[in-house]
């Protein structure tokens, strides 16, 4: 309460010097009389918003203000209604740029008052430092969908209290998200671990046989049954007679179809499972 009358009391006192004519403007474009005349007009509303208590009206007011006109007292005004809307961040950065930009003159009377007020919001900063684990360089961060730099990571960031989310991103999506919550003055160590989708595992195709051109061609027979030696190849006669004859073999080689068809049939034709144990008949080609 001692705060917000104290905050009071000095934006009642810089009201009347804020946009008076004889207060410098900042290095800036010289804005025009209509944004000058409205920028006085956002910043009596943000006088009205801040002596009822309304501090996110009198914050959006004095934003405008500012936006419009870059004097230096309306951003100390800014800064105090930040201060009480909890954007710590901001109102501790506008309340040094003021101590930095204004050295001397009528508003250098308005110094002690940004001090204080500095020296107030600081302590009331919270950090949080980002572990992360599997992260790699071409990774991107986001912060409450604001992008975040890299350079970041490892060290105690200053942010506002409340609730805040990190995402961590590649091309193939998201890949952690964390969400967290600071009180004020708090330091705490964010940890997250990205997951990254597994890599697909490509199909081999198997490589087409090659065959020595040179090589005798294969022959045809009937593969054994499971637990059989295979068939002896019939022995080749070099000098001719009955076994070079083309007719035995054509007879030989029905016969022999026959009997394993039968054996196929014997085997499949029990009282065992079908199938079991049996890669069947393949004809002669």
């Amino acid at each position: 309460m001692r705060m917000v009358s104290c905050t009071l009391a000095r934006l009642t006192l810089l009201a009347a010097l804020t946009l008076s004519p004889a207060a410098p403007a900042l290095a800036q474009d010289a804005p025009s009389a209509s944004e000058t005349a409205l920028a006085r007009e956002q910043h009596n509303e943000g006088m009205a918003h801040a002596r009822a208590g309304r501090w996110p009206a009198a914050y959006g007011a004095f934003a405008r203000a500012y936006a419009l006109v870059r004097r230096p007292l309306v951003l100390l005004n800014l800064a105090g209604a930040e201060e009480q809307t909890g954007r710590l961040v901001e109102s501790a950065e506008h309340y040094r740029q003021f101590l930095r930009e204004v050295t001397s003159g009528r508003e250098a009377q308005q110094r002690p008052v940004a001090e204080q007020g500095l020296s107030r919001v600081e302590p009331r900063i919270p950090r949080a430092r980002f572990i992360l684990e599997g992260t790699r360089p071409a990774d991107t961060y986001a912060l409450d969908d604001k992008p975040l730099a890299p350079a970041v990571m490892g060290s105690p960031l200053p942010l506002d209290p409340g609730t805040h989310t990190l995402v961590v991103r590649h091309a193939e999506g998201e890949l952690g998200r964390i969400t967290f919550v600071l009180a004020e003055g708090e330091a705490q160590d964010v940890r997250l671990t990205v997951t990254r989708p597994a890599a697909p595992v490509a199909e081999r195709t198997p490589l087409p046989e090659v065959r020595d051109p040179d090589a005798p061609p294969r022959e045809a027979g009937i593969l054994p049954r499971n637990g059989e030696a295979p068939p002896a190849a019939p022995a080749r006669d070099e000098g001719g007679g009955l076994l070079a004859s083309p007719v035995f073999w054509v007879v030989v080689g029905v016969v022999v179809l026959g009997g394993a068809t039968a054996g196929v049939l014997v085997a499949t034709s029990g009282s065992e499972a079908p199938f079991s144990g049996n890669l069947g008949s393949i004809p002669v080609r």
